[in-house]
Order: C-alpha cells, then sequence, then structure tokens
C-alpha cells in the first residue's frame, strides 16, 4: 500500500512537470517565430549598410588601444547546451587568441548573466576586467538598443578592437558560437580614411561634410552589427528552449508510462494478494 502511495505521488509530480514542460515548449515556438522575423529585417539592414559603407572605411585618428570582448547570453537556463556551447567557445577564442599577448588589454562586456557566471569571475580577470554585465536586451527595437548601449557608459572608441562573440542561428537544427570584428579603429593621422574610394572620382558633395556623414554612417554600422548579434543569440536561445522542452515533454511521456505500468502491476499484485487471502480464510473456516 505504502509502494502505491509513493508511485501515486511520483506519478502526480511528473504529470504536472509535463504540463509545465508544454507550456514552455509553446511559449518557446511562440518567441521563437517572432524574434526570427526581427532577425530576418536585422540581416537585411546591416547588409544595406555593408554596401554602403564599404568594407574598407574604418575610423582614424584616435588613441585607441586594446580590445573589448562583447558575450551574448542569456538570463535564464532551461536551453539546453546555449550558454555552455558560448562559454566554452568563449574560453578557446580567449586563450587562442589574447594568451599569447599579455600587454594588450582585453575587456569583457556580458549582454546576459549566465555566460559571466558559467564562465567564473577567476577564470576572466586572468585575461582582462569585466566593464559591465548586463540583462540581455531583449525585445527591443534597434533605437531603443543604441540608447541602452549608449546608457552603460561603455567608451567603445577608447578600443582599437571591439569583437562580439555569440551564437550565430543557421537552422533550427544548427547553432554556432562565432566572433565578428564589428569595429576595427586605426592610428592614421586623418580623420575617416577609406581605403576603396579614390577621392579624385568623388562628385558628391555632402552637407554636412564628407567626414561628418562617414564618420555617422561608419558608427551606425557598428551599433547594427552588435544588435544583429543580440538577435541571432535571441533566436538560438528561444530554439536551443524549445528543442529542450521539446525533448523534456517526450521523457516525461516515456517516465509517466512506466510509471503507470509500475503503478497498475503494484495494483493488481495488491488485488491479487487480497483475493488469496479472502480465499485462504473462506477455506479455513469452511
Amino acid at each position: 500500500m505504502a509502494n502505491l502511495k509513493a508511485l501515486a505521488l511520483r506519478i502526480k509530480s511528473v504529470r504536472s512537470i509535463q504540463k509545465t514542460t508544454r507550456v514552455m515548449q509553446m511559449i518557446s515556438a511562440s518567441k521563437f517565430r517572432a524574434a526570427k522575423e526581427g532577425l530576418v529585417f536585422a540581416r537585411d539592414y546591416c547588409s544595406r549598410l555593408d554596401r554602403e559603407v564599404g568594407e574598407g572605411l574604418h575610423l582614424g585618428g584616435t588613441e585607441a588601444s586594446g580590445a573589448l570582448l562583447v558575450v551574448f547570453s542569456s538570463d535564464k537556463g532551461l536551453c539546453g547546451g546555449f550558454n555552455y556551447s558560448v562559454v566554452k567557445f568563449l574560453r578557446e577564442y580567449v586563450s587562442s587568441a589574447f594568451s599569447g599577448n599579455a600587454e594588450e588589454r582585453l575587456n569583457f562586456l556580458f549582454v546576459g548573466r549566465k555566460a559571466h557566471e558559467l564562465a567564473g569571475c577567476e577564470y576572466v580577470q586572468t585575461f582582462g576586467e569585466v566593464v559591465g554585465v548586463v540583462p540581455q536586451l531583449r525585445n527591443v527595437n534597434f533605437l531603443d538598443f543604441k540608447s541602452l548601449l549608449y546608457g552603460l557608459g561603455v567608451d567603445f572608441s577608447s578600443y582599437s578592437r571591439v569583437v562580439a562573440l555569440y551564437s550565430k542561428f543557421h537552422s533550427s537544427a544548427r547553432q554556432e558560437p562565432t566572433v565578428e570584428d564589428v569595429l576595427v579603429l586605426d592610428n592614421a593621422e586623418d580623420g575617416v580614411v577609406d581605403r576603396n574610394i579614390d577621392e579624385e572620382e568623388v562628385v558628391c558633395s555632402y552637407d554636412p561634410d564628407s567626414v561628418s556623414v562617414r564618420r555617422k554612417l561608419y558608427v551606425n554600422r557598428f551599433m547594427a552589427r552588435l544588435y544583429l548579434a543580440m538577435c541571432e543569440s535571441v533566436v538560438c536561445e528561444h530554439c536551443c528552449r524549445m528543442i529542450a522542452m521539446e525533448s523534456a515533454n517526450s521523457n516525461t511521456k516515456s517516465m509517466l508510462n512506466r510509471l503507470l505500468l509500475d503503478y497498475n502491476r503494484s495494483r493488481q499484485a495488491s488485488i491479487t494478494t487480497d483475493l488469496i487471502e479472502i480465499v485462504s480464510g473462506c477455506e479455513a473456516l469452511g
């Protein structure tokens, strides 16, 4: 009887977990579809900016030095190996790219708390400093994203490189951590240099001047690339959580079937034992 009660409690608990995983799977699927639509627009916007600005454009005349690594992860768990893959790739990338260059200043900006928690403060501080750990900036448009980044108080122009580390979405079955140089500052003498454009062939006039326009475009492209990295990370997170909850829901179904089978067997055995005792008692009295 005690065994039956224990099995009944476990069945009740598994059914409650099954309801939770099913709901979380449905919510993640809905958020995944919405985030994927936003990712399409972000990719299109960045590609248009790249065509307008050109890959040869860079900012000059700066005293920038060192590198800033912007790491995108999630604030919540229950998303499979999403955060673990980002942290694993972070360790491998930092060890290979910066371990041999102790003189280069390396700072970290974590967008999403999980990567900072999993990477460990001691490990990160062996390579550089953490300039900020902020919540994941989800459900924001591009203008709000720029305002939030400016509000962090981080001077991006003080770094010679700004690198985004995030999980890139290819398909529902494939998400890969990757790094991308989103900003490169060179210590040139003039203000803005374009290696791909011959100034003698330019026939356009600008108001304001061309340097201000091109600098504004470059800064806008830098912010757009960070925004795209965030969108990629958010889509990957929802996709991984949807798959993880689908797997958990399937596991709870299998577990529930096994528990129900054990419960029915124990219940049948208990009934059979009671019948044998009743028949034996009747035979003894008769």
